[in-house]
């Protein structure tokens, strides 16, 4: 993993989390009782934004946020870390986007957010993609930010990687446009495939498919690689994908191939479960030496 001089732009989403946590996650119309809660900030572009400072990589973040207190919650740390906010925007037409987030002991969660300023948040514009290595996005922004974005990527030879997630009517044209789509097992189920190999054939991209606790699959079309994930006690997994991604694309864009890129993802995401937040990405040498105990195997 290397430092480059140009930045990676991730486009999407600031929230203020209210993570509360409970015993077991509630069923439908069932009330249960928190244990703890806290107010933190997160969203996956500024999740993914520090899981990519952290990784090595110098990153800037194209979001919105409202014009008040939760604003500051929401960004706070980012800056500290390396991750470029100057292009963030501030608006005075509604309020920070907020998530609601409940995490079991198990380490499961349930999420429902609010996009607020999230949803009015326009395309970049080309000159800010110019200027960068590559465009990360993902689906809590509005779909014409989303495909704006990786529409200007495409145009100017960026690599553009998509975390097709949430789900939204969209998602068929919009992975169309991405160089590399990662998608957990629900996700890639939800695009018609089941594999990363099948995926990458049918959508003409680099696919990753995450598998939790087993690790991860990566296909360009023609190879495969896989790597199985360490054995680690999970607290929290929000976030996890987030660190997965940062530390995939840190590593793409610093030269190193898929199979390299799959180890450091795995490595970030175990290490990232096993505290609690959705920002728990890991440093960049915690990466290197826990995926230097990873093994990769092809298909």
């Amino acid at each position: 993993m290397t430092n480059r001089t140009s930045p990676v732009l991730v486009v999407g989403a600031v929230n203020l989390d209210s993570v509360l946590r409970v015993t077991t996650l509630p069923h439908e119309g069932e009330t249960v009782l928190a244990t703890s809660s806290q107010r933190v900030g997160g969203g996956k572009a500024a999740n993914q934004a520090l899981a990519i400072a952290r990784a090595g990589c110098p990153v800037r973040l194209w979001a919105a946020v409202g014009d008040d207190d939760a604003a500051g919650i929401a960004l706070a740390g980012l800056a500290d870390d390396g991750v470029d906010l100057s292009l963030v925007v501030r608006t005075t037409v509604v309020g920070t986007g907020i998530a609601i987030v409940c995490v079991a002991d198990d380490g499961g969660n349930l999420i429902v957010v609010d996009a607020a300023a999230n949803g009015v948040l326009p395309p970049p514009p080309a000159d800010i993609v110019e200027q960068s290595a590559a465009v990360v996005v993902s689906l809590e922004a509005p779909v014409p930010a989303v495909r704006g974005a990786l529409q200007l990527g495409r145009s100017l030879g960026r690599l553009t990687a998509m975390n097709a997630s949430p789900h939204v009517p969209e998602l068929t044209e919009l992975v169309a446009l991405a160089d590399v789509v990662v998608v957990n097992q629900g996700e890639a189920e939800t695009l018609g495939f089941s594999d990363a190999r099948t995926g990458a054939n049918a959508l003409g991209a680099t696919v990753v498919v995450t598998r939790g606790a087993q690790g991860a699959e990566g296909s360009d079309g023609p190879h495969t690689w896989a790597v199985d994930a360490p054995v680690v006690a999970a607290v929290d997994t929000v976030g996890a994908g987030d660190a997965f991604l940062g530390a995939l694309v840190a590593a793409l864009v610093g030269g190193e191939d898929l199979a390299t890129g799959l180890r450091y993802a795995v490595a970030a995401g175990s290490l990232a479960v096993q505290r609690q937040g959705a920002r728990t990405s890991p440093y960049r040498a915690d990466i290197v030496a826990l995926a230097a105990t990873l093994t990769v195997s092809t298909g």
